[in-house]
């Protein structure tokens, strides 16, 4: 049974990802690319997107911290492998490296999860464009409903040229999206009118929390604090409760 085990993980280790070296932020340099995960350059409107290896120089990193550091998996809620890991903000995909120190990407997949700089990276469902989407994002917060957060860089082009070539950059274009229990998350803005009307059903409730504790939900942090206290809010005890009085 032992020997079965290993074997799965082995075969976890291999199977689940795919080799690129990072020479291109090209989307056609990638395969396995499932049609319902976004690429990097799907909203910008611009048929020269497609072709970055005519750039001259694309200023900045994709990457959330350029240096691999030591990093965890789960697959099927099983303890996967380790290695050093980053993550690619603008192609969405956790990059690890292998015993050969060579480049390979974790397989997107909603029961593949990774954790490194004290972050969890795990593949859920979104709605754009009122369609259901797959991407990468980090849960802010337990319980039914929950911020969370997405990384992303896109590349802006600079309409000079140098030389006759593209110029370009990174720029930061990371999101916060709100998820309810199992339906699709909904892009939010850090915002108390936004904030209240998604959770307008105990916006009496909230508005009063907000005010006694000086939230600043353009923070983060404050805005995860009014979302926990949402959920008790509307935790089944509280609901029964509620109804009792």
């Amino acid at each position: 049974m032992k020997n079965v085990v290993v074997l799965f993980f082995f075969i976890c280790s291999s199977s689940f990802a795919q080799y690129t070296a990072y020479r291109d932020p090209n989307p056609s340099s990638y395969r396995m690319m499932p049609i319902n995960f976004d690429t990097p350059y799907n909203n910008h409107g611009n048929a020269n997107l497609g072709k970055f290896n005519k750039a001259y120089n694309i200023i900045g990193t994709p990457y959330v911290a350029d240096e691999y550091v030591e990093g965890s998996t789960t697959i099927l809620d099983k303890k996967g492998f380790t290695a050093p890991m980053r993550y690619n903000a603008a192609n969405d995909v956790v990059e690890f490296l292998d015993d050969d120190k060579k480049t390979k990407e974790l397989l997107r997949r909603p029961y593949i999860t990774a954790t490194f700089n004290k972050k969890t990276y795990e593949v859920l469902t979104y709605i754009k464009n009122e369609k259901e989407r797959l991407a990468y994002f980090n849960r802010l917060n337990e319980g039914e409903t929950q911020l969370l957060y997405k990384p992303k860089k896109v590349v802006k082009i600079d309409l000079q040229k140098f030389q006759g070539k593209t110029q370009a950059k990174y720029k930061d274009a990371s999101m916060y999206y709100l998820k309810k229990g199992a339906k699709p998350a909904e892009m939010i803005d850090l915002k108390k009118e936004a904030l209240l009307l998604k959770l307008s059903h105990e916006k009496v409730a909230l508005t009063k929390f907000i005010k006694d504790y000086e939230l600043n939900l353009k923070n983060e942090a404050d805005a995860v604090r009014l979302i926990e206290y949402y959920n008790t809010l509307t935790s089944p005890k509280a609901v029964i409760e509620k109804a009792q009085s």
